[in-house]
């Protein structure tokens, strides 16, 4: 199965995140990824966490399909994230802390 190229375009809210909470100063605005969200979390609306949360399952998703190589590329290159996880594990944790939110106004 030929997977479809990915965009940002695709994921607007999990951009929109990761290009303005793991920038290249969110060690000094937030201390760690987990932070960054943390932060995010506080300050978006209720239609943006569940946007987010939605983007971030289909990413994971997406990233089943390919190795976790291309995954870090799409991460970085294409969302403008500051961070590079490691591995699938640091995604799944932020995607778990994420849904563990509790999503009301």
């Amino acid at each position: 199965m030929k997977m479809k190229p990915f965009s940002r375009k695709d994921y607007p809210q999990l951009s929109a995140f990761v290009g303005g909470y793991l920038h290249q100063d969110y060690i000094d605005d937030s201390g760690s990824p987990a932070g960054a969200l943390d932060k995010f979390i506080a300050q978006a609306n209720p239609e943006q966490r569940r946007a987010l949360t939605a983007e971030f399952g289909a990413f994971m998703n997406a990233i089943e399909a390919v190795p976790f190589a291309q995954a870090q590329e799409w991460w970085t290159r294409e969302l403008g994230s500051a961070w590079l996880p490691a591995d699938k594990n640091e995604l799944l944790a932020l995607q778990r802390r994420l849904s563990r939110t509790d999503i009301k106004a």
